[in-house]
């Protein structure tokens, strides 16, 4: 009976100790935002560049005052941006956003989706 007992609480011990071996790898598997690997340069650059003029021009009216630099919907902020990426394709690209005002341009919701797509590669 001890030797069982033993037995158990070696197995438990082990399988605590792997978790926590394995919840640390996964943290290192996940790229930081200031990683500068040519992927996340490229969906910087494409957010500066192609959308947040968008985002900025049709997005910010109604969120001003209401979110700040660090709200999650602050879609202003390429980590903001990045984190919903594919929401923010799929808002734009059914219509529902930006909210009554109307369907943006396919030229527009196709920015959207590239960017999506940039930080799919990510």
């Amino acid at each position: 009976m001890k030797e069982l007992r033993l037995v158990c609480i070696l197995a438990l011990l082990g399988f605590l100790i792997g978790c926590s071996s394995s919840s640390n790898d996964d943290d290192e598997m996940l790229p930081p935002y200031n990683n500068n690997n040519e992927a996340l340069i490229a969906a910087q650059n494409y957010f500066n560049g192609s959308l947040k003029p968008i985002i900025d021009s049709k997005c910010v009216t109604c969120h001003e005052g209401k979110h700040n630099k660090n709200d999650a919907f602050n879609f202003g902020v390429f980590n903001n941006a990045r984190n919903s990426a594919d929401n923010m394709y799929n808002q734009v690209n059914s219509g529902k956003m930006p909210k009554d005002a109307g369907k943006l341009p396919q030229s527009e919701i196709d920015k959207f989706k590239e960017f999506m797509d940039l930080v799919d590669k990510i």
